[in-house]
């Protein structure tokens, strides 16, 4: 995807992230309920969010490195509060596991350190 305006021709920071989950369902749920909402800026952030098996991935990139930090900020929260969702509801078997939040929380933290 092509950059606009004043980043275009930048080079573009990436932030990937892979979460593990119980089971392909599981996953696709999560998938489904991220890709709910369009990127509120194109433009500038360009996400993608996918499912391979019982993993889901999630590649934000942008040539301005703060847009993508409050972008991966906001990302996660949202992921978050989804995956909290599921775990209520796991009397209807659609549960995901608190070690899939602690390892998504683990490579949270390593924002800073990839671009």
């Amino acid at each position: 995807m092509a950059t606009a305006g004043a980043h275009a021709g930048a080079p573009k920071h990436r932030y990937l992230m892979e979460v593990p989950f119980p089971d392909a369902r599981l996953a696709e749920i999560i998938v489904r309920v991220m890709n709910v909402d369009e990127e509120l800026r194109p433009e500038v952030i360009e996400r993608v969010v996918e499912r391979r098996d019982s993993v889901v991935i999630i590649r934000l990139e942008s040539s301005d490195l703060k847009s993508l930090r409050t972008a991966v900020n906001s990302f996660y929260d949202y992921f978050l509060v989804s995956v909290h969702a599921m775990r209520e509801f796991r009397e209807t078997g659609t549960s995901a596991s608190s070690a899939t939040a602690a390892q998504a929380h683990a490579q949270q933290e390593n924002i800073g350190a990839e671009h």
